[in-house]
């Protein structure tokens, strides 16, 4: 991490990811789920997970921008951009692009993939989404 990647990089965010099939209903026990670099700048970081059987992973710690940034308009972008691959067999792959992760926050990104079944023989290459952020829980101070 070069000196400037540092200086903006100075917190620490948390994520944590869910998949899930049905819609919600029924959650994914061992996908491989994959986190990474996203933004121009980020500190290279790689996590490899594996889902428990309640489809959720560990959460992680990320470096991330100083929560002070959110509070300050016009300043730098208060969070860090990350990417999160998720992969199980018969159920084909999934990328989320963008993912925002904001310092002393957990984010939580929801994914659901689909069985090979409903593509009929083969599942698409891969899909992609956006981040939502959706669910973003405060840490305990």
């Amino acid at each position: 991490m070069n000196q400037e990647s540092a200086r903006i990089f100075d917190d620490t965010g948390y994520l944590k990811v869910r998949v899930y099939t049905a819609l919600g209903a029924i959650p994914l026990e061992g996908v491989s789920v994959k986190i990474g670099t996203s933004g121009e700048g980020a500190p290279s970081v790689a996590y490899d997970l594996i889902t428990d059987r309640s489809g959720e992973t560990e959460t992680v710690a990320l470096p991330a921008p100083s929560r002070e940034l959110s509070t300050a308009p016009g300043a730098r972008q208060p969070y860090a951009l990350y990417r999160i691959e998720a992969y199980l067999e018969d159920y084909g792959a999934y990328s989320v692009l963008n993912v925002p992760v904001f310092g002393g926050i957990l984010s939580v990104q929801p994914i659901g993939l689909v069985p090979s079944a409903a593509y009929g023989a083969e599942p698409p290459a891969a899909r992609a989404g956006i981040g939502d952020a959706s669910e973003l829980e405060p840490l305990g101070e």
